[in-house]
This record gives C-alpha cells, structure tokens and sequence, in this order.
C-alpha cells in the first residue's frame, strides 16, 4: 500500500464520523441557485430561452450577463489559457507559478519510451480537452500503459477529438482540492476523496455502496453522481482478491477509484476553514496572473492542505460552484450569492451609486486583488508568448 493511499485513507476514516449532510431544499441545477441569489439583493435572473445567456437586471437594466456557467468578468482570452490544460500549464509557470512538468503527446511510442525511460515515479495520462474525470488514467507504469493509453484515447474519439493526444504528467499522491475565487476573493474549499467506503464487518460492498448512494440521491445535484457497480470497479475489487460480495472489516477502508471526481461517486468534504494559506495565496495569485480572469475554480492537488503548498491543475472559467452549496460533508458555502453581490457592486461603482458599508469593505478586497492583478499584468508579456 503506497502512502499516498494511507493517508487518503485515514482522511476518510477521520471523515467518516462526520454526519452526511440533508437539505431542506436543493437544486440540482446552478440557475435555482443562481436566481435564489438574485432575489436576495433585490435583482431579477433572466435566462433566455434556448440560449446560452442569461442576465442580472435590476429595474428592467442590465446589471450583469452569464454566458451559461461564465460570469460577466472572464473574458476569451483566460478561456482559451485554460481551456487548454497543456498551454495553461505552462503559461502558470512562467509565472512562476506552482505546476507539475507535463508533455503533450500524440504518438502512443513516445509516450511509451517517456514512461519506461524513468521509472523513478508512475504517471498520470490525461486528455487535453475533457472534464469531468473522462479518459483520465491515473498511477501509469510501463506495465499498464498501453492499456491505459488505449482506453484515453478511445474515449477522446468517441467524444469526438479531433486530435486526440495525452498530457502526460508525474502522478503525486495527494488530496484533490477546488479552491473558488469569486471576483478575486477567496470564498471556499472543497476536499474531493476518491470514491469509497468504511466497512463495518456485516455488510458486503455491494450493499455499503447501495447505501452511500442511497445518501447521495436524496441530494438533487448527486442524483447522477452514484459510485458506479460495473466491470471497472469488479476487476479493481478482483485484484485485491475481493468481489461485491466480499465483507470489509469493521473500519476497512476500500478505495473503489482512485480518481477524486464527484461524477464518479467521490465525496466533497467542505475544508474552507481547514486549508492553508499556502494554497488560498496560490489560487488567488493563478487567477491574477491570467487576463481577463477574476472568477474561477482552482484545483489543486496538496500533499498535505493543511499546512502545506500545493500543485496547480487546472484552472476552470466556467465554475459551477453548486458543490459548495451542498457538500456531502461540512459547512455549506455560498459562492453564487457572494459572485451575485459582487457583480452588483461593481455594477452600483461603475454608475457612481452609493454602497452599503459591507459593499464598501468587499469592493476594497476587490480593489486590492485589481491591484495585485496589474502587477501581474506589468511583467507577463515579458514572461510569457500568449
């Protein structure tokens, strides 16, 4: 058992006490959330039918315009930095930013002779233009990598890339962790633990898996997010001399993916009090660093959040904060209704409209990321080729 896997493991053991939460009311989608956040300050949420766009209006004016998840501030620039998790990678390091050392490669032998020329660490194989999780192959060696590489490119095709090729990458052992920046402040963590389960030395897998999902389905955004029982999981099971049948012990853990996705069964714990600020400072200075980007999910993979840095991943301008509003585990966060304040406060400053005393305070922690965003802005042309 590596290490990694041990201390994923008596995280969600430490976890494991901690109640799931329910919720009075839940969306499945970001609009409810979203609109909720409009009525709070006053605003009318407008979705166009059939369109991508929807609107924040306050008196029939337009205060505000969402390009389906994209807030009004992210311009196309920061979409085509970190649409591209290859190009992304290396623009974060010219600035000097925390990263991993990547290739992107669209040839299967050459893959090959990276992996089995250093075998010093195993490999992460990842497709530059999916999300959610898809054709990601993770813990890579010479061993299984044509399987692994068979299978990322197959799904690429099948996703209809027209190109498909791998970022191939070292593979940390570490926790999954998506900061959210919100108009340059940091509003919330979420740990995302692999999927999983605690036995308790009377139930079979099968049935501990029926009942986590059961949990997740009351939750609307989960309901199609279920820890998946197929051929996938049967031969992970299968290698450890285990079936669905088999019986954990009391306290076992069994990791069942090693992906941390919650479309794939993994849990989200919230941590937003819990991370260091390490990490807070990382994200917040990777979204300073990219033009035209001021609202953004960081994911970030940390050996220990807590007290210590991490590596950036991906930087996501299209954030659906909804995991913050209703964890698994944890107190819920709020991002839509602060992303909502936000874009009406500098929509009252652009039309010189007076603020709330608590409006004033934000739009000074706005102003203060603006400022460390134009000392970014000085140096990157100098730095980097965009």
């Amino acid at each position: 058992m590596s290490k990694g896997k041990d201390f994923i493991k008596q995280e969600i053991l430490k976890y494991g006490h901690v109640p799931f939460n329910t919720y009075e009311e839940s969306f499945g989608s970001y609009k409810r959330f979203i609109g909720d956040a409009a009525k709070k300050h006053n605003l009318t949420y407008k979705q166009v039918k059939g369109k991508k766009f929807s609107y924040l209006l306050a008196g029939g004016k337009q205060v505000g315009k969402f390009t389906g998840l994209k807030p009004p501030s992210t311009g196309s620039i920061a979409s085509q930095i970190c649409n591209d998790k290859f190009r992304l990678e290396n623009f974060l390091r010219k600035m000097q930013l925390p990263v991993l050392t990547s290739q992107n490669i669209f040839e299967k032998s050459h893959a090959y002779e990276l992996i089995n020329n250093d075998h010093s660490h195993n490999y992460v194989l990842k497709p530059v233009g999916l999300a959610g999780g898809d054709g990601i192959e993770l813990n890579i060696d010479s061993a299984n990598f044509s399987e692994a590489w068979d299978n990322s490119i197959k799904i690429q095709k099948e996703k209809n890339i027209a190109q498909p090729s791998c970022i191939v990458q070292p593979y940390v052992n570490g926790f999954d962790i998506r900061i959210s920046i919100i108009e340059g402040r940091f509003v919330s963590a979420l740990l995302r633990l692999p999927p999983n389960i605690i036995g308790d030395g009377e139930q079979s897998i099968e049935a501990l898996i029926g009942q986590k999902n059961k949990i997740r389905a009351m939750t609307p955004y989960f309901r199609n997010k279920l820890i998946p029982i197929d051929l996938k999981l049967e031969n992970r099971l299968a290698e450890d001399g285990l079936d669905i049948d088999s019986v954990p012990h009391k306290g076992e853990v069994l990791i069942l993916n090693d992906i941390s996705n919650l479309t794939l069964g993994g849990d989200s714990i919230d941590v937003t009090d819990e991370v260091s600020d390490d990490i807070k400072q990382a994200a917040l200075e990777a979204t300073a660093a990219i033009p035209e980007l001021y609202s953004a999910g960081v994911d970030m993979m940390s050996e220990d959040f807590r007290n210590g840095g991490g590596q950036i991943l991906e930087i996501n301008t299209n954030a659906n904060y909804t995991m913050h509003h209703v964890p698994l585990k944890g107190e819920p966060k709020y991002p839509f209704d602060i992303l909502v304040q936000s874009i009406l406060i500098k929509h009252k400053t652009g039309n010189g409209l007076s603020l709330t005393e608590e409006e004033t305070k934000i739009l000074k922690e706005i102003t203060r990321f603006n400022m460390l965003k134009s000392k970014k802005m000085t140096s990157i042309f100098e730095l980097t080729n965009i």
